[in-house]
């Protein structure tokens, strides 16, 4: 008894086609000819500098979206589009120094970042170690470690001065009436004689 199968179409699985892609069956080679005819006057340096200009800044916008911070699309590939006319106005010696100091930039930021990290989690830590709440760790967050504890410490000071100001003002100057005198084993005791 064999049981009759449905053929496949293994189209369904294939992955969805890539919007402006080019089919590499259907290349026929005008490519190749356009990318000779540029080629012709200058060796090397006409070649480079099509591929360049072939990048569209919106397209290059698409593809960093996902890394975009500031969530507005269109002002990062308004941004971006200025940003690469600036470089082409440039010549290749200032476009390197540019580049080289973005570059600084961009890791200064880096690391101003995971510095402001790192004094977080020492803020937060000495809070906990001195029965604090972690809301105040901007308060008390300062440009290095030791700064961070001298913070903590003034800040525990007022906030101790202002939490007993306040216990005194609601109890209104009396002390807590002693308790009935009873340990915990008397009143384990009497708890097992009432079940009883």
């Amino acid at each position: 008894m064999e049981k009759e199968l449905l053929p496949m179409n293994l189209q369904f699985f294939a992955a969805d086609p890539v919007e402006g892609a080019v089919d590499p069956a259907a290349d026929t080679g005008t490519a190749g000819a356009a990318g000779a005819a540029d080629t012709g006057g200058e060796t090397g340096q006409k070649a480079a500098d099509p591929e360049e200009e072939k990048k569209d800044p919106a397209e290059e916008g698409k593809e960093n979206a996902g890394g975009s911070q500031s969530g507005n699309l269109a002002g990062d590939v308004q941004k971006m589009v200025q940003e690469e006319m600036k470089k082409a106005s440039m010549t290749p010696e200032e476009r390197a120094k540019y580049e080289a100091e973005e570059k600084e930039k961009s890791l200064k930021e880096r690391e101003e970042a995971i510095s402001l990290r790192e004094r977080t989690a020492d803020a937060k830590e000495l809070l906990a170690e001195n029965g604090l709440p972690a809301g105040f760790v901007d308060m008390v967050r300062g440009a290095d470690k030791e700064e961070t504890e001298k913070n903590v410490k003034a800040f525990k000071a007022q906030f101790d001065a202002a939490v007993q100001a306040q216990v005194e003002k609601r109890m209104g100057g009396r002390t807590p009436e002693a308790g009935s005198g009873t340990s915990r084993e008397d009143a384990m005791e009497s708890l097992i004689m009432s079940c009883l």
